[in-house]
C-alpha cells in the first residue's frame, strides 16, 4: 500500500469515526459560541504561520476536545460555562459561571479535559500503527504532554484541582516542580502558572485567618442590625406614627455611635500598619477587624445622622441582612468546602495515578516517533 493510499485510508477511518459519533459532535458544537470561533481561527494562524497547517490543526483539535471535556464534567454538575476561548501560545479555557460546591465536585471538573484529551488522540494510535504516518505520531505525542502537563499538581492546572480531594498541600509540591521546568525553559506560561499557583496556594494556607476575619465582620454585622431592630418590631404600626418613633429613636443612637466611631478609630489608629502573616494574625485580625468596624460604623451614623424616610432606611436594613447571608455561606464553604471521606480521597488518588500513568505511557510512545521524524510535521 502506497504513503498516499495509507494517508488516504487513514482519513476515512478519522471520518467514520466522527460520523459514527455524530450526535456527539453535533452537541458538542451547540456549545461553540462566535468567540470560540474567532479565537479557534486567530490561535490556528498563529501556530500554522510558525509550525505549519498540521500542526495548527493538530493543537486546536487537542485543545478543543480536552475543553470540551472540561465543559462535559460541568453540565454534568449542573454548573453553566462559558464558550470556550482560544488564547495563541497560551492554550484555551472555558469560565464557570459559579463555583463548584465542594473539592469533589472541582476535581471532577478538572478530570474531565485531560480524560478527554487523552480520548482525543487515541484514534491516532491505531493509524500510526496502519500508516507510519509521522502525522499521527505528532498527534499522540503533543496529545499525551499536553494533558500530561495539564496534570501537574498545581492550581490552576487541572492537576493542581485533581488533588484538592487529597490535600492541597499537595500544590506546594507541584510549585516545587515548576521551579526547575521554568530553568530549564523559563517561558512566560511556565512563568504565569507559578505565579497563579504560587498566589493560589498562600490563599488557601491563609483561609484560617481569613475564617477569623470573617466571623469579627460577622459580629460586627449582627451588632449593627441590632440598631435597626426597632423596625423589624414595629412593621405592622401605622407610618406616621413608626415614622416618629423611628426618629426619636435615630437621635439616640447617633449620639451613641458617633462615640463609638471615635474610639474605634483612635484604637485603629494606634495599631501597627503592618503585622507578620501567622506569628502576629491576632493582631492582623483584630486590626482588619477595627477598620471594618469603623466602616459599618460610619455608615450607620450617616443613615441616623439623616431624616430619610423609613423605606429609604429599611434598604439599609436589607444590604446588612444580605451581608450577614453571604458572610455565612463564605463561612461554611472555608470550613466545609475542602472536606473529603476516605473513600472519596481513595477514588481521586487512583483516578490521578491511572490517567497520568496511561499518558505517560503514550508521552514515551509518541515522544519517540516525533524524535524521529521531528515535532513539527508541516
Amino acid at each position: 500500500m502506497t504513503v498516499l493510499k495509507k494517508n488516504a485510508a487513514g482519513i476515512v477511518a478519522v471520518l467514520l469515526l466522527l460520523a459514527g459519533k455524530l450526535k456527539w459532535v453535533l452537541a458538542i458544537f451547540k456549545f461553540a459560541k462566535l468567540s470560540t470561533l474567532i479565537s479557534m481561527l486567530v490561535s490556528f494562524g498563529a501556530y500554522a504561520l510558525l509550525y505549519g497547517w498540521k500542526f495548527g490543526i493538530a493543537l486546536i483539535y487537542l485543545l478543543f476536545v480536552h475543553e470540551m471535556g472540561h465543559l462535559v464534567a460541568a453540565r454534568r454538575k449542573g454548573i453553566a460555562t462559558s464558550p470556550a476561548v482560544f488564547i495563541p501560545f497560551m492554550g484555551a479555557v472555558i469560565g464557570m459561571k459559579e463555583l463548584p460546591k465542594n473539592a469533589m465536585d472541582e476535581a471532577y471538573i478538572a478530570y474531565g479535559g485531560p480524560l478527554f484529551g487523552l480520548l482525543s488522540f487515541l484514534p491516532a494510535v491505531p493509524l500510526y500503527l496502519w500508516t507510519h504516518d509521522p502525522f499521527w505520531g505528532m498527534v499522540i505525542g503533543l496529545g499525551s504532554l499536553l494533558n500530561l502537563f495539564n496534570l501537574l499538581p498545581v492550581s490552576p492546572l487541572d492537576g493542581g484541582r485533581i488533588v484538592t480531594v487529597l490535600s492541597t498541600k499537595i500544590w506546594f509540591i507541584g510549585l516545587l516542580i515548576l521551579i526547575p521546568l521554568m530553568i530549564i525553559d523559563s517561558s512566560a506560561i511556565l512563568i504565569l502558572i507559578f505565579i497563579i499557583g504560587l498566589f493560589t496556594w498562600w490563599q488557601r494556607v491563609r483561609e484560617n485567618y481569613e475564617l477569623a476575619v470573617t466571623n469579627g465582620e460577622l459580629t460586627v454585622l449582627e451588632e449593627v442590625k441590632a440598631v435597626y431592630k426597632p423596625m423589624e418590631e414595629h412593621k405592622g404600626v401605622y407610618e406616621p406614627i413608626r415614622s416618629a418613633e423611628w426618629s426619636g429613636y435615630k437621635e439616640r443612637m447617633a449620639e451613641a455611635y458617633r462615640l463609638k466611631r471615635k474610639q474605634t478609630q483612635l484604637k485603629a489608629e494606634g495599631m501597627k500598619s503592618f503585622y507578620i502573616p501567622f506569628i502576629q494574625d491576632d493582631k492582623k485580625k483584630e486590626k482588619a477587624t477595627l477598620q471594618f468596624r469603623k466602616e459599618q460604623y460610619d455608615r450607620l451614623v450617616n443613615v441616623l445622622e439623616n431624616e430619610h424616610r423609613w423605606s429609604e432606611d429599611h434598604q439599609e436594613l436589607i444590604r446588612i441582612q444580605k451581608e450577614i447571608k453571604e458572610r455565612e455561606k463564605k463561612v461554611e464553604k472555608l470550613k466545609t468546602y475542602y472536606l473529603t471521606t476516605k473513600k472519596e480521597k481513595w477514588i481521586g488518588l487512583g483516578a490521578y495515578l491511572l490517567l497520568l500513568v496511561v499518558l505517560g505511557g503514550f508521552y514515551i510512545f509518541g515522544s519517540g516517533i516525533m524524535q524521529q521524524t521531528g515535532p513539527f510535521i508541516s
